[in-house]
């Protein structure tokens, strides 16, 4: 008998060496997380401080202390300014270093994604898991989270991987897989917990806890805990890990579990446009495979008509309503992963089993879904981005960079209906659901490119990169730098110097030692200092003018860089 050395040329790495396919489909992912990510400045304040942390502790060391200079803050997000610390040694004192990890965590979710609609024996590289990783990688809300150096990108990766943990561990396995795959869900929320907060170790085992009550089936959930190695990892490293933050920093466990939620803050109202925003090109197709997967009442659901895909729905509801509770945008995209499951595996499934019926008239789940994204997606592009400009001044100067994205959203609509068009003919019909699904994720990862545009434009606007750069090189160790109304922590980032903070509105978590409450400490600092710098913006007067000569050093992105010397 002849062996049949295809499986398990599909199923190791050798194959991704031996086709080209995916090298180039991989190396095109990563030219787009990768694109642009150090040209461009930072956002403030969210990068600011997210940047000036890790650089001040790889500078001064306090490595449990977080601080921007000596101004001390308070933050959950430890491990992620380890891991930029460990970056910003690694490739220098730069934008890049800072956003590698988030880059990095993006492709993570897509490679989560597939371990989740993997099944064990399966082919490597077949259909299902390019289209998982297409939606993923794709997925707008997925992007952007991957493009900002915070947590919430390493977070949604960590949460990705506990997810695809569990979906493994509840497939009928074998006991020793099951276990291993119990080790990965444990060591995954703990790596959570240590990058972003307990949220990572308490919200995963509550989604499935929840699901495991909803359904009766608590089968996962008892593999998952029973294993006690497993269990070890997450409860004796959080104890060490807080252990750890007593002994060096007692006011982050404070900070840690007192933190109260945001209850419908203002945020919070958009995070409904903010999901659906972040579901481009794909919200269509979401909503089909969502109602495909739901069981229609709780005795079906109970009576066994919950199918493993429902999970990836609890999940991304569990997830979502923390976000809209907590008013954190950004933490919506802990929801990508499991929705790219769910839509890449209905994707899968109509694909094969559509075929065109006797009927002419017959409309298949495919085309259902085809039209039912373009139907979303055009009222979603004309309404959704004036809605999110305005939420987000930022976006103004970026608004035209907006509108070549619109236009391959609109090719992406257009190629997916033409190729989901009715034909009696079958051998046409597959022909043209190959091309739906071959072609359509080619443009839907190409919409990423003018996106990428989005950002880089934004951040040039709101970023002081060019302030901040002259700063380096002008001051020297006895110039004083103050800001006057504003809090730009990347200041700090760019010049590695301290500054003083005049008038200006403190940022959650974030207690200055610089801050001087009114303009007369401002003029004698003025006086008194043989050079200062005042960071001011364009169309802002102080109270009362400066006592000296003023010259100004720079002007940009609304600012002016003030100073008592000219040289």
């Amino acid at each position: 008998m002849q062996k049949d050395d295809s499986k398990k040329g599909h199923s190791s790495l050798r194959f991704l060496f031996s086709n080209k396919k995916p090298l180039l489909f991989l190396g095109l992912l990563f030219y787009l997380y990768f694109r642009g990510i150090g040209d461009h400045g930072l956002l403030d304040p969210i990068e600011g401080v997210n940047a000036s942390i890790p650089l001040t502790m790889l500078a001064r060391g306090g490595y449990f202390l977080p601080r921007v200079g000596d101004t001390i803050c308070a933050g959950k997000a430890l491990g992620t300014w380890w891991l930029s610390s460990i970056s910003l040694a690694l490739f220098g004192w730069g934008e890049f270093s800072v956003r590698f990890w988030p880059a990095l965590a993006g492709l993570g979710m897509a490679l989560t994604a597939v371990l989740a609609v993997r099944q064990s024996g399966t082919p490597l590289w077949r259909r299902r898991t390019w289209l998982t990783v297409s939606v993923s990688a794709s997925m707008t809300l997925g992007f952007a989270v991957s493009q900002i150096a915070t947590s919430h990108a390493l977070y949604a990766c960590c949460m990705g991987l506990v997810m695809a943990a569990f979906v493994r561990v509840g497939q009928h396995t074998s006991e020793r897989e099951a276990r291993r795959w119990a080790v990965v869900a444990h060591a995954a929320s703990l790596a959570a917990f240590i990058i972003h907060g307990p949220e990572g170790l308490l919200l995963p085992w509550l989604a499935l806890l929840f699901f495991s009550a909803l359904t009766r089936r608590f089968g996962t959930l008892k593999a998952c805990v029973s294993w006690w190695p497993a269990a070890a990892i997450s409860l004796l490293g959080a104890v060490f890990y807080l252990f750890l933050q007593w002994l060096e920093n007692p006011m982050l466990l404070r900070f840690m579990f007192f933190e109260s939620p945001k209850f419908l803050a203002p945020n919070g109202k958009l995070v409904l446009t903010f999901l659906l925003m972040g579901t481009i090109p794909w919200p269509g197709f979401l909503l089909r495979a969502v109602w495909e997967v739901t069981p229609r009442s709780l005795a079906t659901l109970r009576a066994g008509g919950a199918t493993p895909e429902f999970f990836l729905v609890v999940w991304a509801f569990f997830f979502g309503l923390f976000a809209l509770l907590m008013g954190d945008l950004l933490a919506l995209g802990a929801c990508v992963p499991a929705l790219a499951t769910l839509i890449g595996g209905a994707f899968d499934r109509w694909l094969e089993a559509d075929a065109p019926g006797d009927s002419p008239t017959e409309v298949s789940p495919l085309q259902i879904a085809v039209a039912l994204n373009i139907v979303i997606l055009v009222p979603l592009i004309l309404a959704g981005i004036p809605l999110i400009v305005k939420a987000f001044p930022l976006l103004h100067g970026a608004l035209l960079s907006l509108v070549p994205w619109g236009l391959f959203i609109m090719i992406f609509l257009f190629a997916t209906w033409h190729y989901a068009r009715r034909s009696r003919d079958f051998a046409v019909w597959s022909q043209q659901m190959a091309k739906l699904a071959r072609n359509g994720s080619v443009i839907v990862l190409l919409c990423l490119m003018p996106l990428a545009g989005v950002f880089d434009l934004a951040a040039e606007r709101g970023g002081l990169r060019d302030i901040g750069l002259t700063l380096r090189d002008a001051v020297k160790r006895e110039d004083t730098v103050m800001q006057y109304a504003v809090h730009r922590p990347s200041l700090y980032f760019y010049s590695l110097h301290n500054y003083i903070l005049v008038n200006s509105p403190q940022l959650p978590g974030v207690a200055s030692r610089g801050l001087i409450r009114s303009d007369t400490a401002l003029h004698n600092t003025w006086s008194q200092k043989e050079r200062a710098f005042l960071l001011i913006a364009q169309n802002q007067q102080p109270l009362s003018p400066l006592p000296q000569d003023v010259y100004s050093i720079k002007e940009a992105n609304g600012m002016v860089l003030l100073s008592n010397r000219l040289n």
